[in-house]
């Protein structure tokens, strides 16, 4: 069968881009469009609080279209412009799918003695081998498999689950990008101020402190039917990140691992919200696929929430000695400039608060649960 055949319930293709993944282009641009006027008072009250901002230009955010492997997530522009590149897009619509399905067929229909969809499993497996080639090189989406655009009624109901795990994981991307540009993180840079990887560090956690409270914004805003799914995709747009290896992981940011157990502890969920068990999934996946499925872990735990995040402590225990160095460094540089920040009247105190709070939440230790 082929993938026209198939298209029994798609979106029509944008104008722009070749991968399957642009039909959802304009739904990124219209939850944009319905936060730019919370962006812009954000913006105000930056300025209020004495951060300067290279750009005056509006906001807006721009679709790369290259047909090449996953060479960045996303990118703040000095000129107020989030650059969305369309492979990585791909990539993230695809851990969505494979993460979602993974746990939903083989982790929680067994556990509620359910007969698992062995189509799906199949499916999954494909996509999460796809999403990973995405990060070596760069081939043509089979649109005869799980997509999109391309995809027949009876699969319809997991693409639109998987869509919309997918919009909520770029929405916490464009928040963080957009953390950049209010912060001044772009002009800084732009103007080759202050570059040491103790800044680097602080504005990666100013920028995730940010995503993290206006994504539990938008759940307190949210039925409570509908904050599982969304908390799936709020984390799962770092957990790609994750999943990227050292693709996406760069020398001077925290390590992503840190950073997901921080924006977990940072987000109020139920500890029966099945997006821990999603979440402890990637984890161990993560263990499986990059050589530490040995990791100690207990064989009994009180949910998926426990579970998750010690797995998660786990985890950190692979940092390598070189990394764990050169991030004790940046921390202790980053520390400092939150000290110096704190002295200078100008700046919210309420804000400091906030990123004191992930300050802590990312510290790179590890230490074992008993």
């Amino acid at each position: 069968m082929t993938a026209e055949q198939i298209r029994e319930h798609s979106l029509e293709p944008s104008e722009e881009g070749n991968q399957p993944i642009r039909v959802l282009n304009f739904r990124i641009l219209e939850y944009f469009e319905n936060e730019e006027l919370r962006f812009d008072e954000l913006l105000e009250i930056a300025k209020g609080d004495g951060i300067e901002h290279y750009s005056t230009d509006p906001l807006k955010i721009v679709f790369k279209f290259r047909d090449t492997k996953v060479e960045n997530a996303a990118y703040a522009r000095s000129n107020n412009t989030i650059l969305l590149h369309e492979t990585f897009l791909s990539y993230l619509w695809c851990v969505c799918f494979s993460s979602i399905v993974n746990f939903k067929e083989s982790i929680h229909k067994p556990r509620l003695g359910r007969a698992s969809h062995e189509g799906l499993i199949k499916h999954e497996k494909y996509i999460y081998d796809y999403s990973k080639s995405l990060l070596v090189s760069y081939s043509r989406w089979d649109k005869t498999k799980p997509n999109p655009e391309y995809y027949s009624r009876e699969s319809a109901w997991m693409i639109n689950v998987t869509t919309d795990a997918y919009l909520d994981a770029v929405w916490f991307i464009v928040l963080h990008e957009y953390a950049h540009i209010l912060y001044g993180h772009t002009g800084r840079s732009f103007l080759g101020e202050d570059t040491t990887a103790g800044r680097f560090r602080y504005d990666e956690i100013q920028a995730d402190q940010f995503a993290s409270k206006m994504c539990d914004i938008n759940l307190d805003n949210t039925e409570d039917g509908k904050k599982e799914e969304r908390l799936t995709g709020f984390v799962l747009g770092l957990l790609a990140l994750m999943m990227s290896g050292n693709h996406l992981d760069y020398p001077n940011y925290p390590h992503i691992h840190v950073r997901v157990v921080a924006v977990l502890n940072t987000i109020s969920w139920s500890e029966l919200n099945l997006a821990w068990g999603v979440c402890a999934s990637v984890f161990q996946r993560w263990a499986n696929e990059y050589g530490y499925s040995n990791l100690k872990v207990r064989t009994e735990y009180k949910n998926d929430k426990e579970y998750c995040m010690h797995l998660g402590s786990v985890l950190q225990s692979t940092i390598s000695e070189e990394a764990q160095a050169a991030s004790d460094i940046a921390q202790a540089e980053c520390e400092e400039i939150y000290k110096q920040s704190k002295e200078n009247p100008t700046v919210s105190k309420m804000k400091l608060a906030k990123i004191e709070k992930m300050l802590a939440l990312t510290k790179d230790s590890y230490s074992e649960e008993e």
